[in-house]
């Protein structure tokens, strides 16, 4: 059989298999129309099972990867903030940084904490005083 031959008898093949009919869902569908159908169930299938993983991997990472992300971008932010506040000469914020207040907000920490150390330590320095004081008398 030559090639020729071999190519009709395979469009005859074809044309008798197109013309093929099967009823499903109550429906008359040629095969052609069997094979979308069956592709838009399988896109269907597919997508929705895309969806779920989507979804799975979006709530690990809001649980595990985001938290830690933002604890990294506040750190840095942070470090850089101190950074800028204990250097001399004037000090430069981003807008956000600055809308926010926590130049300030940090400053009036750090300034309170160094307000409460010299306090401490006045405050030792007296009862040492005294206590000293109180053993020369």
């Amino acid at each position: 059989m030559d090639l020729e031959s071999k190519l009709t008898q395979s469009q005859r093949e074809v044309e008798r298999l197109s013309g093929i009919t099967g009823v499903v869902g109550g429906q008359e569908l040629t095969v052609s129309q069997l094979e979308k159908r069956i592709a838009e169930v399988k896109q269907k299938e597919i997508l929705a099972g895309a969806e779920k993983l989507f979804e799975r991997y979006k709530a690990e990472w809001r649980v595990k990867t985001k938290p830690a992300e933002v604890r990294e971008e506040a750190l840095k932010t942070l470090s850089v903030i101190i950074k800028v506040l204990g250097s001399p000469g004037p000090k430069y914020f981003t807008r956000e940084i600055n809308q926010l207040g926590l130049p300030e907000d940090i400053e009036k920490m750090i300034s309170a904490d160094v307000q409460r150390r010299l306090m401490r330590s006045f405050k030792e320095e007296l009862r040492e005083n005294r206590t000293r004081d109180l053993q020369r008398s």
